[in-house]
């Protein structure tokens, strides 16, 4: 408790400091527009005026969160939004991912939760004569999003409408087979869909750790994990393989085993079936014949024990089975703690993470997010509207 206390500390010195010269009211009105992308009312300016005259920065900043109106879940609904597609894109429909990532926000969950936790977000309309499409994911009832599709068609306020479920009871998912995001129909229909399954892979260390494979790559490796359909010469040049393609293959190919028996059709929407890996991981095997056969769904990290990567910090299993334990395995990395704090002091703030102040800043706000297994993303909004709160 005392380490918390000091961490928090440390953390509202240094998000405090820069702008100490700004008047109250000035303040007041900086962290509602940037935590809700609007001006304050001036009932709700006075409000936080006071607040911020009698020292409750955080509580300002939570209040602006927490406004009626629900602005700043629009605000957040946009930027995850981009978590969602593989364009990353703001204008794509509201899916189970990303009305999970809000759901988890607004009620404070540990966000560490969010790739492995039996939770999913679904809707429920005020209006009990007119209830929403039932929540599907395919496989043994209906593939279709016309439940988040209707939420937006009626535009109901996502602050008020969504409620928490747990997967295993709505879907044909076992508890251990849940895995938050990571088994929602609209992870899998962009991520899973066709492919290799790489894409789940990489758009998860994307999202979550702000590392894309390129970042990634680490040709000290080695490559046993690499499937068969990689050529080991490509364009008839072996040397290429080395230089370039290992260096990202051979550690993603060991983390996306996890995804061995995940799928995704329009037809059948999300698939998971434990009795075998999906045809599509031992695809184009005469490519390479003597690489990786996939047989089960176990993923190793080669990028822990030794080289760049080993900088991400990571702090779990070096192994296991399953989407449930990968997810773990990252939520537990101190990459993933920044990676949080990056982006919610970007949004709020529009600042440059690769500055040195900024940097200092977010390393701040992730030893805070992490301390004493919190990890509040709310609260971690709240803390980076007092970074630029004089601005």
């Amino acid at each position: 408790m005392q380490l918390t206390k000091i961490i928090a500390a440390s953390i509202l010195g240094l998000l405090l400091v820069q702008y100490a010269y700004a008047g109250p009211k000035e303040q007041a009105y900086t962290i509602f527009n940037r935590l809700n992308g609007v001006p304050p009312d001036s009932e709700t300016l006075h409000q936080l005026e006071q607040m911020i005259s009698q020292g409750d920065l955080k509580g300002a900043a939570l209040a602006a969160i927490n406004d009626k109106n629900g602005q700043f879940y629009e605000l957040v609904h946009q930027n995850v939004t981009t978590w969602t597609n593989e364009d990353q894109q703001v204008r794509y429909p509201l899916t189970d991912y990303s009305a999970t990532v809000l759901g988890m926000i607004r009620d404070e969950l540990p966000f560490n939760e969010v790739l492995t936790g039996d939770i999913v977000y679904i809707g429920i309309s005020p209006d009990p004569n007119n209830p929403l499409p039932p929540y599907t994911i395919g496989r043994i009832n209906n593939s279709s999003d016309d439940h988040y599709e209707e939420i937006q068609r009626r535009a109901y306020p996502l602050h008020k409408v969504l409620v928490r479920k747990k997967q295993s009871e709505l879907t044909y998912l076992p508890t251990d087979a849940t895995a938050g995001i990571l088994t929602t129909r609209g992870f899998a229909r962009a991520y899973y869909v066709a492919g290799t399954n790489r894409a789940a892979t990489r758009f998860t260390f994307m999202t979550f750790l702000c590392r894309d494979m390129e970042e990634l790559s680490d040709n000290s490796r080695p490559d046993y994990r690499v499937r068969r359909d990689v050529s080991r010469a490509p364009a008839g040049d072996p040397k290429t393989y080395k230089s370039k393609c290992a260096g990202c293959h051979s550690g993603m190919d060991g983390h996306t085993g996890a995804f061995a028996y995940m799928d995704y059709t329009e037809e059948d929407g999300l698939i998971y079936n434990p009795t075998a890996p999906r045809a599509k991981f031992n695809q184009n095997a005469d490519e390479f014949p003597k690489g990786y056969v996939t047989t089960d769904d176990n993923w190793i990290n080669l990028w822990a024990e030794d080289g760049p990567n080993k900088s991400l910090g990571w702090n779990g299993a070096r192994s296991g089975k399953g989407v449930k334990s990968w997810g773990k395995m990252l939520t537990q990395t101190d990459a993933f703690s920044q990676c949080m704090a990056q982006r919610a002091l970007v949004m709020v703030c529009d600042v440059n993470p690769e500055e040195d102040e900024v940097k200092g800043a977010i390393n701040q706000l992730a030893a805070g997010f992490r301390a004493n297994n919190n990890y509040n993303m709310k609260a971690l909004f709240a803390k980076s509207a007092l970074y630029c709160r004089g601005k």
